[in-house]
């Protein structure tokens, strides 16, 4: 159980982990998916790009014109700090996605797309030092509270346009992970003995994704976007060990009310330039998965804004000209409240789309952001993230000829 009190009097240390807010429900929940998306700070939902699979609104699939194969990683960069000036540094780094999208036909819109992309991610580690007493002996030691895991999904989806103009897209997913949290206490009395809590929880679910890519004026897109989770569940293992005995206990499967969203966003092309903005809503209000005494769930908004200087697709341009430039910014009111306290995340990106040979891209993105506060006994952390793809493209499917 998450409670607020891991945050108070917490010794911070160099370690293996990630974000300490991220004890919290189920995690960092991913509200962008790809190096070049991650540039534009997540700005995703009408904002058609040919250097990504857009798997946030499936509808963008219809205006790519090469099948497209991208796999990704990220490495996180975490600085923590609490009210008492004590510092800590965490990291961790993944793969982050590996998706395709098959261009079938440019003129209906036709693609198909499947991939595997997180969903969410919980990487925390919190040492507390305490304290107990009972009759005349008193014995110190510390709490080791570890976290790990993740939520992913796998996806298979469609884009079809439906008349000039306008595009929509649908996919299936199908949520699976595995979060594993344990509570580890020692004392620094060798007549005490390690006591360790650990719990694994199991998830499996399914649900589906519908977007639409609308537009109403040459270069200007509007985007609505909508995630549904019909199904999840997980079933519990509860793990106690000491130095004297072990003991196992499962649980059958409960289910958990994770996050619908919706979203809506546009973009605008003018001359080498694109610039876009989203806005996003995940209904987490109701979410009864890992809650503390101290923790309120509320919605999530996420806001961000991107522009992009598209690069040269000319031969005979300069190299420098042909590299797409990304620049982002973004908000994220978090999903909880802390005693009171809202929780939000302020960020930058700044990304680049760099042609390899043929159709290749390197895609690359830099974000930098803060969550959290020195007060109340909580932390500040700030943040680096860097994401890295690389994507070939090809044309499979010649387009077919029509006659009108």
């Amino acid at each position: 159980m998450a409670v607020f009190i891991l945050f108070v009097s917490s010794q911070l240390l160099l370690s293996q982990g990630g974000s300490n807010y991220s004890i919290f429900g189920i995690g960092d929940i991913e509200t962008s998916t790809g190096a070049a998306y991650e540039g534009l700070a997540g700005t995703s939902i009408a904002f058609p790009t040919e250097h990504s699979v857009n798997t946030l609104n499936p509808a963008v699939w219809s205006k790519l014109t090469k099948t497209r194969l991208l796999t990704g990683y990220k490495f996180n960069q975490h600085f923590i700090k609490d009210d008492d000036g004590k510092q800590l540094y965490q990291n961790n780094g993944k793969i982050s996605t590996i998706s395709t999208v098959f261009v079938i036909d440019t003129g209906m819109g036709l693609a198909l797309s499947l991939g595997i992309n997180p969903f969410s991610s919980v990487n925390y580690l919190i040492r507390v030092p305490m304290e107990i007493s009972f009759e005349d002996i008193s014995v110190d030691g510390n709490a080791l509270y570890q976290g790990k895991g993740s939520l992913t999904m796998a996806y298979l989806g469609a884009s079809l346009k439906l008349f000039n103009g306008l595009s929509v897209g649908a996919s299936g997913f199908a949520t699976f992970g595995v979060i594993k949290s344990s509570i580890t206490t020692t004392f620094n009395d060798a007549n005490f003995f390690v006591v360790e809590n650990s719990t694994e929880n199991k998830f499996s679910g399914y649900g589906f994704r519908f977007g639409v890519l609308y537009e109403p004026l040459e270069n200007l897109y509007i985007g609505l976007t909508t995630e549904q989770h019909l199904g999840l569940g997980y079933d519990s293992e509860q793990i106690y060990n000491s130095n004297f005995s072990t003991d196992t206990s499962r649980t059958n499967s409960i289910s958990v009310g994770l996050p619908n969203s919706i979203g809506a966003g546009f973009s605008y092309l003018t001359g080498k330039f694109r610039f876009g903005s989203d806005i996003k809503l995940y209904l987490l209000e109701g979410m009864d998965y890992n809650p503390g005494p101290y923790t309120k769930y509320r919605n999530m908004t996420v806001l961000s804004a991107g522009l992009s200087r598209i690069g040269n697709v000319s031969s005979s341009a300069d190299f420098a000209d042909k590299i797409t430039y990304n620049f982002g910014i973004g908000l994220k009111q978090l999903y909880y409240e802390l005693k009171g306290n809202q929780i939000d995340d302020i960020f930058v990106s700044v990304g680049a789309n760099i042609p390899i040979v043929g159709t290749s891209i390197l895609d690359a993105s830099l974000t930098f952001g803060n969550r959290g506060m020195t007060s109340n006994g909580m932390v500040s952390e700030f943040y680096g993230r860097l994401s890295i793809d690389l994507s070939i493209g090809e044309t499979w499917f010649k387009p077919l000829r029509r006659e009108y």
